[in-house]
């Protein structure tokens, strides 16, 4: 009985009208931030940036992760496809970054790229 139901329900997901997107924006980027030496989460107190061409848009914390609701990854450029340069930075660490992040679209917006920040402390 079970596995009619949800044959019926993908069913449904199916048909011409096309894709059913959620009326959210999706982000662009997401990018977890960890101690590259102790692999410590390490996206509290830092700052980023996402740039293309003449865009810019701050990174904001957007993930959580653990019981202790630690600050996992920061993210941005919602609703936005393009070809990025990433910039993070946190007090004690050095500037870590990245260029040409590609992000596509499907019909519903930006495909999210996940990416990991491993942050090397400041000499």
């Amino acid at each position: 009985m079970a596995s009619s139901a949800l044959m019926l329900s993908t069913a449904a997901c199916g048909d011409s009208s096309g894709p059913v997107c959620l009326p959210v924006e999706r982000l662009a980027v997401e990018v977890e931030v960890r101690d590259a030496q102790t692999g410590a989460l390490r996206a509290d107190s830092a700052r980023g940036v996402a740039q293309d061409g003449t865009f810019t848009d701050s990174l904001l914390i957007v993930r959580y992760e653990g019981a202790d609701i630690v600050p996992a990854a920061l993210g941005g450029a919602y609703g936005r496809p393009g070809t990025y340069t990433l910039r993070i930075e946190r007090p004690g660490y050095q500037l870590w970054d990245t260029a040409g992040v590609r992000v596509i679209a499907d019909e519903c917006g930006p495909i999210t790229v996940h990416l990991l920040a491993r942050l090397s402390p400041a000499s």
